[in-house]
């Protein structure tokens, strides 16, 4: 779910260090970026359990180039001016995902097409692709 809070995440594909934050150490696991999470696709955001979040925290930032990444689009080539921007860490990607609804229903497949299409800078891409994701955030 990681860049379902991101909104927005980074470019590219490889190699990322992700970091699980905690009050006492930084522990860094290496993730490489693949196709999918290796979650269940048929699964609903909104039952994931805390090791799933985390590693589709961990996948999302694969496919954004790391945590943290920064990128602005070009505007040449994606129509738009959008920075795009992954969250600095794995425990801010976890925090920004309890915006999204317990119900909600779309399913792993859905929120990684979606995740995908922003990281592209493709604007028709997200319209296509991120509806239904949307639509399961609340604010407080």
């Amino acid at each position: 779910m990681g860049a379902l809070a991101a909104g927005c995440g980074g470019g590219g594909t490889g190699t990322t260090t992700p970091e699980t934050n905690t009050t006492t150490a930084t522990t860094t696991a290496t993730t490489t970026a693949t196709a999918t999470s290796g979650i269940a696709s048929a699964k609903a955001i909104g039952t994931l359990t805390d090791a799933e979040k985390k590693r589709f925290c961990d996948w999302t930032a694969g496919l954004y180039g790391g945590y943290g990444q920064v990128r602005s689009c070009d505007p040449a080539t994606s129509g738009t001016t959008a920075t795009i921007t992954a969250p600095a860490s794995q425990a801010e990607c976890l925090a920004m995902n309890t915006i999204i609804k317990p119900t909600c229903a779309a399913t792993v497949a859905e929120a990684e097409g979606c995740i995908a299409a922003l990281s592209t800078c493709d604007p028709s891409d997200e319209d296509t692709q991120c509806p239904v994701l949307f639509a399961c955030y609340t604010l407080h």
